[in-house]
């Protein structure tokens, strides 16, 4: 039996029509609707009054059956969920002027205004084979090795900037005046190769004289000191991967890295502790399904969302009977929507793989130039978990491994859907306790050459292991509404384990603990993410034994003390992220590759007008607007930029409106 292709229906018309409910849809939609004012008026205080659309007027294509896009908050238990995407708010900004997300969050009453920032737990360093820690000697030599890749990271950031503020006064060493020039940085691996031969030099020398100025002799203690410090840069490169999205950091123009900051210039990272996810449905709800806001605006509707809509075709153009442009939006169910502009948030990945077949006319040829030169990479999550509460009694399997067994417990939208009362339950992230624990793989070189079919290569793509942390978020009473000034909403913040403070993920520690939470989170980038995400979910589960084996040293679950380790294996089941296989992202977050540059995130952002004959002479009307995380060189990869796109999409279609 064959497919049929839906019948085209009639096109309904609207206003407006935004593709993707990611945060640049929602923000679009959210502006044009005047949704969430109060965060408007924080995010931009000198915003013009606008004759705003009603929700019905704009309508939302979204081609999955959930809101918040890379943002996927899951539930695996009935107390527990998962960040299967985003995780952390990239820096807060102030209360003046706040992260957007952070403000939608605080204005929703989802996070207070005095956040608890991300605690980075110490790091357990692990070598294969070996059950034991590393000796004081490695441990030491591994911090070097990560604080040389990461000094070398910040040093290439700084001489950008500062050949930046040259060329702006003028004053920078041009080859007419004979001075010394310095050799450009086009890529940051480039730069990094430079900086580990650095460090090899500088430990060959503290080596040599580490005992009485006394050199040390060739043996293969030294080889397996060169092999321990090229292993410690791996890991960093690893995780590098992880922060910036890239497939390598030979992948990543060197400038557009050197112009990315955290909001607000803050370095501070902060989970919410509710999950992503739930920001994106307050968005999409509007403020007035948060009955214990004070002053929440009754008049705001929830946004008019369509649901598994899929976008195949858009055209756009000027309808010639009177001058107007125009946007025909088919969708994959057969459905149309004819708007006077559209606003495309839809993924980098998925306009790659798309824009030709999409757009009808095809997109400006510098539209396209910037397409195919950015760039967007592979973050992927396993999550691991061997609670067994995905068995039923008798030790049956209720669910598969596979993730689309997982039941779905939140709403698309709906607002908070877990309580509101003082005493009732809500989503808190794990607290920064003793018994979050996190191993990192440090996989040597003869690991890195070899396969097999126990251990495939991307095996060697996982380098971080975590039980508990801020991807996980739990239903507790900790944090509990209640009335502050000013209506302000505040949460108990609940005690924290002070001892968790003193370390970073990026420096060995010597706590070896056995980790009380049952689950765990794997981090893996890159060709090895999109290698495990073509595997079966059986061969992955395999694969991530046969890691554990190779690494003896990962502790598991102190609960499962005793457990007989082929049992503990039977019961635990996988939840992975596939960002790369996934049709409607194509992959995690965006970067500048190394043919691109700066100039082609402004190239996408920019949006495609045409000319508008009227009586006061022809002027340029805006139909296809774009936003989303790749569309603002400062904040590329993250959901603020993509806040901020959209909304800046939108302000310039109520701009048009209003004049």
């Amino acid at each position: 039996m064959h497919a049929t292709t839906p019948t085209p229906q009639p096109p309904q018309s609207c206003k407006v029509v935004i593709i993707g409910a990611g945060f640049a849809g929602l923000a679009a939609g959210t502006t044009l609707c005047n949704n969430f004012p109060q965060v408007s008026a924080i995010i931009d205080p000198d915003r013009q009054a606008h004759n705003f659309f009603c929700t019905e007027e704009v309508v939302i294509l979204e081609a999955s059956d959930r809101v918040g896009g890379r943002a996927h908050t899951l539930p695996i238990s009935d107390t527990l969920s998962v960040e299967l995407g985003c995780t952390w708010l990239h820096g807060l900004g102030t209360i003046e002027q706040p992260n957007p997300v952070w403000a939608v969050a605080r204005a929703a009453g989802l996070m207070s205004s005095t956040p608890q920032p991300q605690i980075w737990w110490g790091s357990t360093f692990l070598l294969p084979g070996r059950k034991e820690e590393l000796t004081k000697d490695e441990k030491i030599l591994v911090h070097r090795a990560i604080e040389a890749y990461a000094a070398a990271i910040e040093s290439i950031e700084t001489k950008i900037k500062e050949k930046e503020g040259q060329q702006r006064n003028g004053t920078g060493v041009n080859d007419d005046q004979g001075g010394e020039k310095e050799e450009e940085v086009k890529v940051v691996g480039a730069a990094l190769d430079a900086a580990w031969l650095t460090f090899l030099q500088d430990e060959q020398i503290q080596l040599h004289n580490h005992k009485n100025g006394r050199p040390s002799d060739k043996s293969n203690k030294g080889e397996a000191t060169l092999e321990l410090a090229r292993a410690a840069w791996r890991w960093r490169e690893q995780l590098q991967r992880a922060i910036d999205g890239c497939t390598s950091t030979h992948d990543v123009d060197a400038i557009a890295r050197a112009l990315y900051t955290e909001f607000g210039g803050s370095d501070v990272h902060a989970p919410i502790p509710c999950g992503y996810q739930k920001v994106a449905e307050a968005l999409a709800a509007g403020p007035s399904s948060f009955s214990y806001l004070e002053e929440a605006p009754t008049a705001c509707a929830p946004l008019n969302i369509k649901f598994k809509h899929e976008v195949e075709l858009i055209e756009w153009g000027i309808d010639t009977r009177d001058n107007s442009p125009y946007v025909l939006v088919t969708c994959s169910n057969g459905a149309r929507f004819k708007a006077s502009a559209a606003i495309i948030t839809t993924s980098l990945g998925v306009l790659q793989q798309r824009h030709e077949s999409m757009f009808l006319p095809k997109l400006p040829e510098k539209k396209v130039h910037a397409i195919e030169n950015l760039k967007i990479g592979v973050v992927d999550k396993i999550i691991i978990d061997f609670s067994g509460s995905h068995k039923k009694e008798g030790g049956e399997e209720e669910e598969d491994h596979n993730n689309d067994n997982i039941r779905e417990e939140s709403s698309r939208f709906g607002g908070r859907s877990n309580g509101g009362d003082d005493g009732e339950m809500f989503y808190e992230f794990l607290k920064a306790d003793r018994g979050v624990v996190t191993y990192a793989l440090l996989w040597e070189d003869k690991e890195e050459a070899s396969s097999s079919e126990e251990l495939p290569q991307w095996a060697k793509g996982i380098f971080s292991i975590r039980w508990g942390g801020p991807e996980f978020k739990r239903k507790g009473p900790e944090f509990k509404k209640r009335r502050g000034d000013g209506g302000e909403v505040e949460f108990d913040k609940g005690e924290e384990d002070e001892e968790s403070h003193g370390n970073t993920d990026e420096f060995p520690t010597s706590l070896s603990l056995r980790p009380k939470y049952s689950q765990a989170v794997m981090w893996i980038t890159g060709d090895a993410a999109r290698s495990m995400e073509a595997a079966s979910d059986i061969k992955v589960l395999k694969t991530i034994r046969a890691v554990f084996k190779k690494f003896p040293g990962i502790a598991l679950p102190l609960e499962e003390n005793g457990v007989d380790e082929d049992l503990l294996w039977k019961r635990v089941r996988i939840i992975r992220s596939q960002w790369g296989l996934n049709p409607f992202t194509a992959g995690s977050y965006s970067y500048v590759g190394p043919t691109g540059s700066p100039k082609d995130v402004a190239a996408l952002a920019a949006p495609i007008t045409k000319s508008i004959p009227s009586d006061d002479g022809v002027g340029e009307k805006p139909v296809l607007l774009f936003a989303g995380e790749a569309c603002h060189v400062q904040y590329i990869g993250t959901t603020h930029a993509a806040y901020l796109t959209g909304k800046e999409a939108a302000e310039l279609v109520l701009k048009e409106k209003s004049s």
